[in-house]
């Protein structure tokens, strides 16, 4: 909200509040991803070593690209790299290369998580144009190329595997691969 609002000064507070709250709370791993939750039960608040669901990793990438706009602190756009290099370089979301969500092994994905790496594909083109030299460009063109080439059927419907082959249509599949597409242009 602060940088779409002119002057705004409480939203950028209540912005860096909430990161420095996420930043130590032991969300992102030692794996430099982000879980899915954290246990609280005991009174305490630690990572839970929940899924690391590729939406979680693409939002808070979204979020530090643009607390980077409204400060300018450099330590966002690092924090940001190295999440988006963990999830490049992890065998479980990145095999071979092309993004996958945890549940696709399994066949399990609810119908929310064939969304998720539309969510994750977007802002990391976010965080891309904002880096010189857009060191994610290639590995974003390669998930392109993957879906368009074994993930899409004959009317032009995505699948939710990228790297193939073509499984069915939803709503949550096009949105996902209208979101990488976008993030490719």
């Amino acid at each position: 909200m602060h940088n779409r609002i002119p002057g705004d000064k409480v939203y950028l507070n209540h912005a860096l509040e909430a990161w420095n709250w996420f930043k130590n709370s032991g969300m992102i791993n030692n794996d430099h991803l982000v879980n899915d939750g954290l246990n609280t039960q005991s009174g305490g608040c630690a990572n839970n070593g929940g899924t690391t669901w590729t939406y979680n990793q693409g939002v808070v990438l979204g979020g530090l690209v643009e607390l980077y706009k409204a400060t300018g602190q450099k330590a966002m756009l690092t924090t940001a790299r190295q999440i988006a290099d963990a999830v490049i370089a992890s065998p479980l979301l990145s095999p071979k290369g092309i993004l996958t969500e945890p549940c696709e092994a399994t066949g399990n994905c609810e119908f929310d998580g064939t969304a998720f790496k539309g969510i994750f594909a977007r802002n990391l083109g976010e965080l891309d144009n904002a880096l010189p030299g857009h060191p994610y460009r290639s590995y974003l063109q390669a998930q392109a190329n993957s879906a368009y080439a074994k993930a899409r059927n004959s009317a032009d419907q995505y699948g939710q595997h990228w790297a193939g082959p073509f499984d069915t249509a939803s709503i949550g599949r096009q949105e996902s691969a209208v979101s990488l597409l976008v993030s490719v242009l």
